[in-house]
């Protein structure tokens, strides 16, 4: 009987070790930030004076930074699919229209986070923005450091 009891605690403790790791690697990746994205916050401090729509750890480094301009959606809000996870360049237009006229949004930000590993959305899965190439072919980028991109929501000339 204490051979059994002692090896479910050895593997509960196990299950727990493993799970702890996961989520400690789960939760780092959300918490770190990188320079550029630092170094983006505080050029738009310095620099712009409109309202920013990006994800939320984007926000959260301006606000950091105290620029308070910002705006967002709820995660579950189709404009979310319509700017980051489809390539209909109608929609995307669409989906720009809607933060200029609705919600009076002046700059979108992109991170490299957002377009390698993920969009911080409270709905799972979180994952990048696969449409880059509409914002290029679309917007006018005002900033790039390589780790940030802004794009003001006036579209290009063509």
């Amino acid at each position: 009987m204490f051979i059994i009891i002692e090896n479910n605690f050895i593997l509960s403790f196990i299950f727990i070790l493993i799970t702890g790791f996961y989520v400690a690697k789960d939760k780092r990746v959300f918490f770190e930030t990188a320079d550029k994205e630092i170094e983006g916050a505080l050029w738009i401090n310095n620099s712009l004076q409109g309202k920013v729509f990006s994800d939320q750890p984007f926000i959260n480094q301006l606000i950091l930074n105290s620029y308070y301009n910002v705006t967002g959606v709820y995660d579950d809000d189709i404009i979310v699919y319509n700017l980051f996870y489809q390539n209909d360049s109608s929609i995307f237009s669409n989906a720009i229209n809607t933060l200029d006229v609705n919600l009076s949004v002046d700059y979108i930000v992109l991170t490299k986070r957002m377009q390698e590993q993920y969009i911080l959305m409270l709905n799972v899965p979180q994952k990048p923005l696969i449409n880059i190439n509409l914002y290029e072919e679309n917007l006018v980028k005002v900033y790039d450091n390589e780790g940030v991109r802004i794009y003001e929501l006036k579209t290009k000339q063509k």
